[in-house]
């Protein structure tokens, strides 16, 4: 059992509240899911955690609007809508080669957060990585 990881196709917000109550009674990340606040806006980090997940089997989960040090609290987004838009915009155009996640915005105990799921890039386009800002 992958804790309720998507195989196909956008997650269901039950999908994502299985992963986030897995990530609670574990009281850490999940090998395939990054959790990050992302209350000041998208993370730096994250450009690591695309090409990542890119990289891996499977691919992986993020979800902004979660402080894992508060025990994977739901603390939201301001914006959500643009910050999905600048999450896909980092994903196509600052990585080699380009990342297409599935990204969505759930409800989450009364706040919005924004999910993307990261597909695993194929043999012959590993490795991705960061390239900069286009």
């Amino acid at each position: 059992d992958h804790f309720g990881k998507p195989t196909t196709g956008h997650m269901t917000n039950d999908e994502l509240h299985e992963i986030i109550n897995s990530l609670r009674s574990i009281g850490s990340d999940l090998a395939f899911v990054e959790a990050k606040e992302a209350g000041g806006g998208l993370p730096k980090s994250l450009r690591e955690t695309l090409s990542s997940f890119s990289n891996t089997p499977g691919g992986g989960v993020i979800i902004l609007g979660l402080a894992e040090r508060a025990g994977f609290t739901a603390t939201g987004v301001k914006d959500p809508a643009r910050l999905a838009d600048e999450l896909a915009g980092m994903a196509s155009s600052e990585m080699e080669p380009p990342v297409r996640p599935l990204i969505g915005i759930h409800p989450v105990d009364g706040v919005s957060v924004v999910t993307a799921e990261v597909p695993e890039l194929s043999p012959a386009e590993k490795p991705c990585f960061y390239k900069g800002p286009a």
